[in-house]
């Protein structure tokens, strides 16, 4: 963030905005911030205007972005300031996208060496299904402790409430890949097979993404103090 001339009892009053207003995201609070505080410093030397004055009428300018709102990306059942919701869903949006592009690059390669597959299916079909198993099952248990770590920690960010909203999801699955026989009745690879394990293996390279973004704004914001 840039370095701006306020004392600490300014930048204390615009932080206690920040959370009367709800950023408690510190990816998303560090950005406002910083946007807040260069308006103020306009503000303050193209007007000739005393803090006070100055940080008013930029509350006001940020009047409507900070309009408690929901979104279906997000759940309806979650209110927050219009320029959280708008945030996080630009972050889901983005980390969505990437998600099915790597899905479907891994259905491509696994498309192209369906016929090694299919011998290698076959021919190891219980190794398969153990290592399946093992895998979900391992899957489930790193989500939920990095839940928990998250949870735990006093640092928020958009990556870890997005974590929380998709993990829900990603266990549905797993547990699917698990609990039926569909790969155990399989007799070979087919293109389904091919999209379950692709989506099981991208949705855990997912996870780990957004595990080590939120892991990175939880390492800068502590050098901010």
């Amino acid at each position: 963030m840039k370095e701006l001339n306020f004392t600490t009892e300014e930048l204390e009053q615009v932080g206690r905005y920040l959370d009367m207003k709800g950023l408690v995201f510190v990816d998303i609070r560090f950005e406002i911030l910083d946007h807040l505080l260069l308006d103020i410093e306009f503000e303050m030397n193209s007007k000739n205007l005393l803090f006070d004055i100055a940080f008013e009428n930029v509350c006001q300018k940020w009047k409507e972005s900070m309009k408690p709102t929901s979104s279906y990306w997000l759940g309806k059942g979650l209110t927050a300031s219009r320029i959280v919701i708008d945030k996080n869903v630009h972050v889901l949006k983005k980390s969505y996208l990437k998600l099915f592009l790597m899905i479907v690059f891994s259905i491509l390669i696994g498309l192209a060496v369906q016929d090694v597959l299919n011998s290698y299916f076959i021919d190891n079909r219980l190794i398969i299904n153990k290592a399946l198993a093992g895998f979900a099952g391992g899957s489930m248990f790193l989500g939920t402790y990095w839940i928990y770590k998250m949870n735990k920690g006093d640092v928020k960010t958009s990556f870890s409430f997005i974590f929380s909203k998709v993990f829900g999801t990603f266990v549905l699955l797993f547990v699917f890949m698990t609990s039926t026989d569909f790969f155990k009745e399989s007799q070979g690879v087919s293109l389904l097979i091919i999209a379950v394990f692709s989506f099981g293996i991208q949705s855990f390279v997912f996870l780990v993404s957004l595990w080590y973004q939120h892991n990175k704004q939880v390492s800068m914001y502590k050098k901010q103090l």
